[in-house]
């Protein structure tokens, strides 16, 4: 509910960063025609999870980082 509370704040243009993004939901939600997402996920086993249900939406790539060791630029931040 937070997140779709705040869409219609975030352009429609943005560079969007989810840190933490477990199994990818969030970047789904987040994903337009013209955002990019990246989804941040420390686990191995999140991140395939992640993977497997954004494959197909080329604006979304996801990382295994550690967000305090993860570096880049980014118009819109969102964790819960």
């Amino acid at each position: 509910k937070v997140l779709l509370s705040c869409l219609g704040k975030v352009p429609p243009q943005a560079r969007c960063l989810v840190p933490g993004c477990g199994s990818g939901h969030d970047l789904l939600a987040l994903v337009n025609g013209h955002r990019s997402v990246c989804g941040l996920e420390i686990s191995d086993a999140a991140t395939n999870i992640a993977r497997t249900i954004t494959a197909g939406h080329p604006g979304i790539r996801v990382v295994v980082a550690d967000f305090f060791e993860f570096s880049g630029t980014y118009d819109f931040i969102f964790d819960h």
